[in-house]
């Protein structure tokens, strides 16, 4: 009774396919007639228009030494360190990559009167003070 009432049910749940493919399999140029066939996607030919969100800077800017990749969450790699029970406050940007002294120095002609320094071997800058917001705003501006 059980197995009756199963099967309508796995008779509706079967995929289908669409009717329009975004790619086109054709076979590839590599087989041959006695080898079993196999198949390579291929793009399809109609053009599209460029994607007017893309992120792509102005070619008129020249891209700086220096590069802060986002975080896999897609936030950029700027925290606070909290040290001797909330007295030492740091802003640590982390994962750079390049020159870190151009980084710095950019970064201390924004935030003024801002004593940092470099951690070359773990790509990191350290700011004293809580400089988070402003850092990651910066940051965002530049087009990291």
């Amino acid at each position: 009774m059980m197995m009756q009432r199963l099967r309508p049910l796995a008779a509706s749940l079967r995929l289908r396919t669409p009717t329009s493919a975004a790619f086109a399999f054709a076979p590839s140029s590599s087989s041959s007639s006695s080898s079993p066939r196999f198949y390579s996607a291929t793009a399809d030919p109609s053009p599209q228009a460029a994607d007017p969100l893309s992120a792509t800077p102005p070619a008129s800017e020249t891209a700086p030494p220096y590069f802060v990749p986002r975080t896999a969450g897609g936030e950029l790699p700027v925290y606070t360190d909290i040290r001797n029970g909330g007295s030492r406050v740091y802003t640590i940007v982390r994962k750079t990559r390049g020159d870190l002294s151009a980084l710095q120095r950019d970064l201390a002609s924004y935030l003024t009167d801002v004593p940092s320094h470099v951690k070359p071997a773990a790509g990191q800058i350290v700011l004293r003070g809580d400089w988070v917001r402003e850092t990651k705003e910066w940051l965002a501006a530049k087009g990291f």
